[in-house]
């Protein structure tokens, strides 16, 4: 699979943790707006490598095969000082969460 070279930092969030940020949210008396994230950046080639680890196939794995364009911000992360403030924390770490995802899937599609 060509990539970029995944060096663009991301908030990832399971969307177990976003459910949870949700409820969170709805039941308390905040009013306004508030991100839903993990307050935390990771590179993309963290996740793709994550991933492709999980599932036994880093071969597959072809960083740095396309260009990023320009206008692809390198670093997107929530704010997220308001969500904690509610109590929240995320609990689904990064390789837990892509475990989930890969096992949600039929096997056939894991090729």
């Amino acid at each position: 699979m060509a990539c970029t070279d995944g060096l663009q930092e991301r908030d990832f969030l399971h969307s177990h943790d976003i459910a949870r940020a949700l409820v969170t949210v709805l039941q308390s008396d905040h009013a306004g707006a508030i991100n839903i994230g993990s307050g935390t950046a990771i590179r993309v080639r963290d996740l793709i490598d994550t991933a492709a680890r999980l599932m036994g196939r880093p071969e597959l794995i072809r960083l740095g095969e396309i260009a990023r364009p320009e206008t692809d911000p390198p670093r997107l992360v929530a704010e997220v000082s308001t969500l904690r403030s509610l109590g929240y924390e995320p609990r689904i770490d990064l390789e837990t969460g892509v475990q989930v995802c890969i096992d949600a899937q039929p096997r056939e599609a894991r090729r």
